[in-house]
């Protein structure tokens, strides 16, 4: 291939003399930095403005603003800049004619300037602590004609306690369904909040691959199907796990090998579950299982009444405490090791 048109650089070399002897080649479409070494990128390389590949997936202590400059970009691999020495989110405005676009970070690049990348096809970006900043890039990816290919990683946003965490998350849930183009998830959140999203589809399949998740909890409407399925070696940190309230939930099963750090189980209000899953029986962590506004048809299956054990007592009967807030008055007998089974009015 034609130097003019196409060099690599894989070794230490000063970067002054570089970025001359560079400069020279003008009409350079390829240029590649990869596994290199820089303190800086010189600003004089904004000089080769036909360049169509720019790869910068190297060391860089403080990036240049003159990317924008490179109006014929095609593709671009961004560096990791110095978070110490990179005091101002970089700009990428003017980048008109990406077509892909790796390592965005909305830490060091500023997140407004995608609305300006109308022919991206390829994007692998990473969001961290804004949930604001996460629902603009849902939106660019949501509403792009020209995506095939999405990376998406999130870092440190508060899913649990922000405004708009649940719907942001319920959109990545739903994303899955809806044929978008393929999201590669890796949340850092230790708790979710799901409430009001009126999830159509079953959101297990998604939740089940966050490496981190401790907490969940799906509130009032935040499931409108009737199935929801947890796959052998899913959710493998969770310790707490609540259903509230979801008024079409007929159907949960739970595969040996799934949850098997969960401490605690919540369900209330769910009406047309008829029953505990048969999985919970393979989970030997569980200590605590708490059922409220549920059916009494629900509570008969699960105890031990007169003598007589309920269809599905062998599914919660190494469950230490069992506590129905039903208001009932009713007696009956929990064989061990269920210890406490409580039946408040």
């Amino acid at each position: 291939m034609n130097e003019n048109h196409a060099t690599r650089i894989r070794t230490f070399v000063d970067h002054n003399k570089l970025s001359e002897a560079l400069t020279m080649l003008t009409l350079l479409r390829y240029l590649s930095f990869r596994e290199c070494l820089f303190n800086f990128l010189s600003p004089s390389l904004a000089n080769l403005e036909y360049l169509e590949t720019f790869d910068l997936d190297s060391t860089i202590f403080l990036v240049p603003d003159f990317l924008l400059k490179l109006k014929h970009l095609r593709h671009l691999h961004l560096p990791e800049p110095a978070e110490k020495l990179q005091k101002f989110r970089l700009r990428l405005s003017g980048l008109s004619n990406l077509e892909t676009l790796m390592n965005f970070n909305s830490r060091h690049y500023v997140l407004k300037d995608f609305s300006k990348l109308i022919n991206l096809l390829v994007l692998e970006a990473t969001v961290e602590n804004e949930i604001d900043e996460l629902k603009e890039v849902i939106s660019f990816i949501s509403n792009s004609n020209k995506l095939k290919q999405t990376s998406l990683s999130i870092s440190n946003c508060d899913f649990l306690n922000s405004e708009n965490g649940s719907a942001v998350l319920a959109t990545f849930i739903t994303w899955s369904y809806l044929g978008l183009p393929e999201t590669c998830l890796d949340l850092k959140s230790k708790g979710t909040t799901l409430q009001n999203c009126e999830i159509e589809e079953d959101p297990m399949m998604t939740l089940e691959r966050l490496p981190n998740l401790q907490k969940l909890f799906l509130g009032r409407n935040s499931f409108a199907g009737t199935e929801m399925v947890c796959h052998g070696r899913g959710f493998l940190k969770l310790k707490s796990l609540g259903f509230m309230s979801l008024l079409n939930f007929e159907n949960w099963v739970v595969e040996e090998g799934a949850m098997l750090s969960l401490l605690s189980l919540q369900i209330s209000g769910c009406d047309k579950l008829e029953m505990l899953t048969e999985g919970l029986r393979f989970i030997n962590t569980l200590k605590e299982l708490k059922i409220a506004e549920m059916p009494f048809q629900f509570y008969e299956r699960i105890i031990r009444l007169d003598g007589h054990e309920g269809e599905d007592f062998h599914k919660v009967c190494h469950v230490p405490s069992v506590t129905n807030y039903q208001i009932l008055s009713l007696q009956f007998s929990i064989r061990e090791p269920m210890r406490h089974f409580h039946l408040v009015s």
